[in-house]
């Protein structure tokens, strides 16, 4: 790949750089000082699981839900424990994660003003980040949604690093870091699913024009999912361990896939079966040997509804792409979402989700990967991790970990001005030189 003419380095940038660094940490480190809330609910099974997983290296939540949860946040936070003790209190996970998310988040920005030289775009997306209210909401819990955050910010920086690079081996990187994603928050296996095919298809158009041999476009695909065996192995490893079978995420699909549908009936086996999520996982332990079988049966459960109400299903998810957009609340939470500086003036100052912005947003993401064609990763990212969320549930908090890059999508209307300017000269030149013959 031909690397871009070298960028000469001007002071403004670093003054960027550092003003959009202040601004990340400030709000951070200020919110978690006015704010205060222990782990509940799904956030104390996270910490349930790391204490676990920091004791005995096992990340079952009990002695019957062992592949429940996925397994990257547990271990992370087991990790953060062994180096700073068990804080209660959890300052120093939030320090850790917020690390995290700053140090990718610089990667991806490195990657972006190096592949696009548009400096005012790579400060533009940490500035958008530093500011997203969502982003600064979740770095207060031990929630997936922080550090999946982390994650999505890791993949796109480790897809353009390899891009800009050129090079075939950086693609295990690459691979690599989108099994960290799903592994963090198993939706993100669109990742996987979507991005291979899309580079094997490049490379197939490459290999046409360059009439080089066929199987060479099949590398750099290989070498991804190369990246994310060595991942995903130890988690497949495990579950073949445990139960004989593969369990590829967790055991948790069905069951939260059918929290939304109440209590319905079902026929299993010619049998009415009347039933819902709680009912289900309570009685688990009673009539199954271990969550893999629960599982399974939970997914037949959950298939015999989806073929009696497949109608219902489909308008379910139609009106849960914009419900996840409209829906600022959480209510999984001791602390709003809404408001988190309240009667400041630094409200003013944040960014948040509303129908227009995130429509703007994914048409200003569009026009950029148009543009900069590596940067196809980030919609890829936000948009097929949005499509598959809204196919489970339809909670506000699902498309969170995207929400900051979505908003940052709306940098791309400023590339408009200039695309209209390099039209507009390339036909007054284009007339001067008819007119000059």
């Amino acid at each position: 790949m031909t690397e871009p003419a070298p960028a000469r380095f001007r002071p403004a940038w670093l003054w960027a750089f550092l003003g959009a660094a202040t601004a990340f940490w400030v709000l951070r480190v200020h919110y978690w000082s006015i704010t205060h809330e222990v782990p509940f609910s799904d956030m104390f099974d996270f910490e349930a699981i790391a204490l676990r997983v920091l004791d005995r290296g096992d990340f079952g939540h009990g002695d019957f839900w062992l592949s429940y949860r996925p397994p990257m946040l547990p271990l992370v936070r087991a990790g953060v424990m062994a180096m700073i003790g068990r804080d209660q209190d959890l300052v120093g996970w939030r320090w850790v994660l917020a690390m995290l998310t700053f140090s990718t988040l610089c990667w991806l920005c490195f990657e972006v003003f190096f592949l696009t030289r548009r400096a005012w775009l790579a400060f533009g997306i940490m500035a958008m980040v530093a500011l997203s209210k969502s982003s600064i909401f979740w770095s207060l819990k031990i929630a997936s949604e922080g550090l999946a955050e982390a994650a999505v910010y890791l993949a796109i920086a480790a897809t353009l690093l390899a891009e800009r690079l050129g090079q075939r081996w950086p693609y295990v990187l690459t691979g690599f870091s989108y099994a960290v994603a799903l592994l963090t928050r198993p939706v993100y296996v669109v990742i996987a699913a979507v991005v291979a095919p899309l580079l094997l298809l490049r490379e197939l158009v490459r290999r046409r024009q360059t009439r080089g041999p066929f199987t060479r476009a099949l590398v750099i695909p290989a070498l991804v999912y190369l990246g994310i065996a060595l991942g995903w192995a130890p988690w497949l490893g495990r579950s073949l361990w445990l139960y004989g079978h593969v369990v590829p995420l967790t055991t948790q699909g069905p069951y939260s896939t059918m929290w939304e549908y109440g209590t319905f009936t079902v026929t299993i086996d010619g049998q009415p079966v009347t039933t819902n999520t709680f009912q289900l996982q309570a009685d688990a332990p009673k009539n199954f040997r271990n969550d893999y079988e629960s599982s399974q049966y939970a997914g037949r459960v959950l298939s015999a509804w989806v073929r009696a109400n497949w109608v219902d299903l489909l308008k379910r998810i139609l009106n849960r792409i914009p419900q996840v957009v409209l829906d600022r609340s959480e209510a999984l939470s001791q602390v709003p979402r809404e408001t988190l500086f309240p009667g400041s003036r630094l409200e003013r100052l944040l960014f948040d989700k509303s129908l227009f912005v995130v429509v703007t947003g994914v048409l200003g993401m569009l026009l950029l990967s148009w543009r900069f064609r590596p940067l196809t990763i980030v919609p890829v990212i936000c948009l097929g991790s949005w499509a598959l969320s809204v196919v489970a549930l339809g909670l506000g908090r699902m498309i969170e970990p995207v929400l900051p890059m979505l908003l940052a999508g709306n940098l791309g209307w400023l590339l408009v001005p200039g695309l209209v300017l390099a039209k507009f000269r390339g036909r007054s030149n284009a007339s001067a030189a008819t007119s000059s013959a």
